[in-house]
């Protein structure tokens, strides 16, 4: 499985997201805590970053006085984990502290190309400015634009090994990528690493390295 998301990470086309798949692979992070982060989160010099809060888009039926909206609309938010155990420190390689350089440096001239009106349209910004993952408008990636990035990967992939397949009178092995799967592989590595239970749980932020 660590090969297959190998290949995800060198075919995928979008430099954010193959950055934060990287990044997923080497930190177990969810991906919503992954696309939360902030430039203040990551402590390069004692090579850890700080998993308190996660991206999402919920669906709003109600204002925030409790009344009953007309009609209900989907937003982007960041809010803290539901549960203690997710609000963590993860120890960083030096692969992920290299990805999150050259993607600094690419934020860095989205920033300068586009001036002021860099990230105008991102209202997350206003509360949280420092975050990693932003297009090259400053607009913030979705947990969605992964998964669609996945399902792009795997068709291209799966097509060309179903072709290899019949040329070579065999069954397909298709691949099936997610972007929670990077987690399960970072945590199934970790086991086999021989790294103790206890540190497992306490690095991918959960009270059993079973669930997500």
């Amino acid at each position: 499985m660590y090969m297959t998301l190998i290949v995800s990470l060198r075919a995928a086309r979008i430099p954010g997201i193959m950055n934060s798949f990287l990044i997923l692979l080497h930190t177990g992070l969810r991906i919503g805590e992954a696309l939360a982060l902030e430039w203040c989160d990551l402590d390069f010099k004692h090579e850890k970053l700080r998993v308190y809060k996660t991206l999402n888009r919920v669906t709003k039926y109600y204002d925030s006085k409790g009344n009953e909206l007309p009609e209900r609309y989907s937003t982007i938010q960041i809010t803290t984990p539901k549960k203690s155990a997710s609000n963590r420190k993860v120890p960083l390689t030096d692969a992920v502290i290299a990805a999150f350089m050259s993607w600094k440096e690419k934020q860095d001239r989205d920033k300068e190309k586009l001036g002021k009106n860099w990230g105008k349209t991102n209202i997350l910004l206003k509360k949280y400015p420092g975050l990693i993952f932003t297009t090259s408008s400053g607009r913030s990636y979705l947990p969605s634009s992964a998964q669609t990035e996945c399902r792009r990967i795997v068709g291209i992939v799966n097509k060309h090994e179903i072709a290899l397949a019949e040329k070579e009178n065999r069954d397909p092995n298709l691949m099936d990528v997610h972007p929670h799967i990077f987690r399960h592989t970072f945590v199934t590595r970790c086991i086999q690493s021989g790294m103790d239970a206890a540190t497992v749980k306490k690095i991918a932020g959960h009270s059993d390295v079973k669930n997500d």
